[in-house]
């Protein structure tokens, strides 16, 4: 399934060959430029691939039937979770660091969803054009299958992938009783526990605090002295992150 913020612009052409309102993305849209199924507004990139992936393995459009057998029997090779490749495509606008943003979103939400991503493929595989989007391709495996994914090939444009298997990484449980840890016991009840206070914590929340404060005010300084040897964006950059800081500590 493909998503796109704009069309392609057909070579000599002037503007696109059809226009998408700006903040909207079509989705469901062809390789060569068909209309999409519909438009959605422009969203953050993990709702995106989630509506995408829900579509694709959507029982009652048929797309990935099969995968829905996991709920009446085990993954082909009979492990608990289907083994699925997913391939995330540049439509030819979308730059891999984009793709890699998508794929990371595809690779949760399956994990989340009792599928099992052994291989994510990020790149330019079949685009269309100058088309900004990308495209969001399932393939479900069992171990004859991957093995003929992973087959060596001379296909210059095949990447060559870390072959990962994903596995929810569990919170370690704390070593004390939930009766004796009172943020275990918080938590236990539904509520935000109050992270205890001691005198190195204070100090280190003072310092954290007081660095991600000296990074806010640089950012025009740091902005200015990246935008001559460098794209601009240091300070920027460096003050999301003392806002993170600032929320997390």
């Amino acid at each position: 399934m493909g998503v796109a913020s704009s069309a392609h612009a057909l070579p000599g052409a002037d503007d696109p060959a059809r226009a998408i309102p700006p903040g909207e993305l079509e989705m469901g849209l062809g390789i060569h430029g068909e209309p999409g199924a519909f438009t959605a507004p422009a969203a953050p990139v993990a709702g995106v691939v989630a509506e995408m992936l829900e579509t694709i393995v959507d029982e009652e459009r048929g797309y990935m039937r099969c995968l829905h057998d996991v709920a009446r029997r085990k993954s082909l090779d009979g492990e608990e979770k289907t083994k699925v490749c997913v391939m995330v495509n540049s439509l030819g606008s979308t730059p891999l660091m984009e793709l890699h943003v998508a794929a990371r979103a595809a690779r949760e939400w399956l994990s989340s969803h009792d599928l099992n991503p052994v291989r994510v493929y990020s790149g330019s595989f079949m685009t269309a054009l100058d088309m900004t989007g990308f495209s969001v391709t399932l393939c479900q495996v069992d171990s004859a299958r991957l093995a003929r994914i992973d087959a060596p090939t001379g296909a210059p444009a095949w990447p060559v992938v870390a072959r990962t298997v994903s596995v929810p990484v569990p919170v370690p449980a704390s070593p004390l009783g939930e009766e004796e840890d009172p943020v275990a016991a918080a938590r236990a009840r539904g509520d935000e526990p109050e992270p205890p206070k001691t005198e190195c914590g204070a100090l280190a929340k003072k310092a954290i605090l007081g660095a991600a404060e000296m990074l806010k005010m640089a950012e025009d300084e740091l902005t200015d002295a990246d935008a001559k040897v460098g794209d601009g964006d240091c300070g920027t950059t460096h003050a999301r992150g003392a806002r993170a800081l600032e929320e997390d500590v």
